[in-house]
């Protein structure tokens, strides 16, 4: 990855993340091709980048790999951008900073190269085309689309989690559909190609669909609010209402915005003329930005329930029980609280601003 810039070395299930580093490389002929290789790395002014960051494959450094190992990098890769973007869309949100913007999956585009020792030749894949040419005369720029100026780096309370996503024991089905609605969210947050922000949100729909299983469902919308409603209410939740067949129907604010956004899809892929107001949720916060925030609390509730995560949520909960009167869902109460879920809710006026039934002088 030569735009990623990772600091430090990152381990996602079987692959490991890290920054390049020459030293690491002790065999004198492979490290000279590579240092020729990186060269071609460059950025806005012809300099060769010092952002590159290796993906190896379990003890595998630049060796051949096998399809599965390709495919479980890819993966992981899908779960570092996730891992980043979410919570620093989280970040901008909750602060208000529209400057504050996480980076585009641009940064963190994989290119692989098979490399012969002493072959001067570089090849160059670009969809279905491959050219071959020398590789002191070719220069790859850095995308001007990178974003995340700030470069945050990856939650590590989510990488750890995820460690245990790729074990066997991880109930497969559960880690298919995770895997592939993360696949999704990379489609959803790239910028090089110019994706419009109508076709985002249709792919943000999509991870949703996955991730929430909406295969045969005859009512996909009514489905899509009636999990948000059911998943991300709270007591403090601030309730709206929609309209449906001249009756009235009354949901939290996050099941409204789902409704909205469903139906927003629907107009886009039925081809309905789409306005920048239409994708607009709340002053600079877009239906995506929106839906990036619920796929990370959706994603963090999944790994929750399989256990993955939550380790500081059942501590507290475990430590303040004796402390408070109704101690149900109290881990469900601090696993919003350490993982800031419900800040995003409070920037978003889907809770109450006032205090928490559980925030006691005990817990205070």
């Amino acid at each position: 990855m030569p735009w990623a810039g990772l600091r430090q070395e990152v381990n996602v299930g079987p692959v490991r993340f890290w920054p390049w580093d020459e030293r690491k490389v002790p065999d004198t002929d492979v490290r000279q091709q590579l240092k020729r290789y990186f060269k071609c790395f460059v950025d806005h002014y012809g300099t060769p980048v010092k952002t590159i960051t290796i993906c190896s494959h379990r003890e595998k450094n630049f060796e051949l790999l096998e399809q599965y190992e390709y495919d479980e990098i890819r993966v992981a890769i899908d779960v570092l951008i996730f891992s980043i973007i979410a919570p620093q869309t989280r970040l901008a949100v909750c602060g208000n900073t529209y400057s504050a913007g996480p980076p585009t999956t641009d940064r963190y585009q994989v290119i692989g190269q098979h490399l012969i020792l002493g072959n001067p030749n570089i090849h160059i894949k670009a969809g279905s085309t491959l050219s071959v040419d020398e590789i002191e005369k070719v220069h790859i720029s850095q995308p001007w689309s990178l974003g995340g100026a700030f470069r945050i780096g990856p939650n590590q309370e989510i990488i750890r989690a995820f460690d245990k996503v790729f074990k066997q024991s991880f109930p497969s089905i559960i880690r298919k559909r995770i895997f592939r609605s993360l696949e999704w969210f990379r489609f959803a947050h790239t910028e090089a190609d110019q994706v419009s922000e109508p076709s985002k949100l249709v792919m943000m729909s999509t991870a949703f669909e996955i991730l929430l299983d909406f295969s045969k469902k005859r009512e996909k919308k009514k489905y899509f609010v009636n999990q948000i409603e059911k998943r991300l209410k709270r007591d403090e939740s601030v309730l709206d209402k929609r309209i449906y067949n001249n009756n009235q129907r009354i949901y939290i604010k996050a099941a409204c915005w789902a409704w909205d956004f469903y139906n927003l899809r629907s107009r886009i892929v039925h081809g309905d003329e789409i306005s920048t107001q239409d994708l607009c949720y709340k002053n600079w916060i877009t239906h995506n930005i929106v839906a990036d925030m619920v796929i990370w609390e959706l994603i963090v509730q999944e790994l929750y329930e399989n256990n993955c995560i939550g380790e500081r949520a059942r501590k507290w909960a475990e430590t303040f029980k004796p402390h408070v009167i109704n101690d149900e869902n109290l881990e469900e109460f601090f696993l919003n609280w350490t993982m800031g879920f419900d800040d995003y809710h409070r920037a978003l006026d889907w809770i109450e601003p006032q205090m928490s039934r559980y925030q006691s002088d005990e817990i205070l």
